[in-house]
């Protein structure tokens, strides 16, 4: 299944598929900004499960991860540039005003899924 949203200029394509073996079965999704590969999400399951459509929990836990991933990286950045050790509520919500576009995209693609 392939899940396609374009914002700005960058096209994100999250290909996702199934598998199976004999103790267990699951998803695994790959994120594309571009064409360009950029991570996986792999999520195991042993019974059944209850998802509002298919793959979507492997699909948000892929996003979620690299959203939380790029937050952290910008935000370290943030804190060696301006010498800040710990962020107080304030200055994290200063230093997500100065969030890069990719930022953005990822938190609209993971409203959309």
């Amino acid at each position: 299944m392939l899940h396609t949203k374009k914002f700005n200029n960058n096209e994100y394509t999250i290909q996702s598929e199934g598998y199976e073996n004999s103790r267990s079965w699951g998803h695994i999704s790959k994120l594309y900004m571009n064409g360009i590969y950029m991570g996986k999400n792999k999520v195991r399951y042993y019974n059944r499960t209850w998802e509002s459509y298919r793959f979507r929990s492997c699909m948000q836990n892929l996003v979620h991860g690299m959203l939380e991933d790029s937050i952290d990286m910008h935000l370290a950045d943030y804190k060696e540039q301006n010498g800040i050790k710990r962020l107080t509520k304030s200055r994290r919500e200063d230093a997500m005003q100065f969030a890069d576009d990719r930022i953005k995209e990822l938190q609209l693609l993971y409203k959309t899924i």
